[in-house]
């Protein structure tokens, strides 16, 4: 899995797996506005012709300072 902000890849260090979400620690650009990307290999389906990928269920997102990987999420992707 790999993840983009505004088109550049967010390092694996930024990104941990728990409990069946995806936690990204993320520095927003001032505006506080950004575009969110992820690409992902096709989840196969038996009997099922379609290019299946990563199921969200929601996005969470969070503030902090001083943020590392052990810190609360900045942001999270539940699938």
């Amino acid at each position: 899995m790999q993840f983009y902000l505004d088109g550049v890849r967010v390092a694996d260090a930024a990104t941990a797996i728990d409990a069946g979400a995806f936690v990204l620690q993320l520095d927003l650009p001032p505006s506080g506005g950004a575009i969110l990307a992820w690409a992902c290999p096709r989840f196969a389906a038996i009997d099922d012709p379609r290019r299946l990928g990563l199921p969200v269920a929601g996005i969470d997102v969070s503030a902090g300072e001083d943020v590392s990987c052990t810190s609360p999420p900045i942001a999270a992707m539940r699938g």
